[in-house]
């Protein structure tokens, strides 16, 4: 299971072209650079998304928008 830190998950989001507008304060499970789960809950994305790939990588995205100065 890979787990990705806040910091880690929000240089991601600044980078990829996923709109996470709707997914804010959510976890959400990615395989293949797409999403295959969220929730509030990290315990019911983790068991959604193993039935659907054995090793998605996990993110929570941040509530707050993130500003690069």
């Amino acid at each position: 299971m890979k787990v990705h830190q806040e910091v880690k998950g929000e240089i991601w989001s600044f980078i990829h072209p996923l709109n996470f507008n709707k997914y804010k304060g959510e976890y959400i499970a990615l395989v293949n650079d797409r999403i295959v789960a969220h929730g509030k809950k990290f315990e019911k994305v983790y068991r959604k998304s193993l039935n659907i790939h054995k090793e998605p990588t996990f993110a929570k995205v941040p509530e707050n928008e993130l500003m690069i100065l």
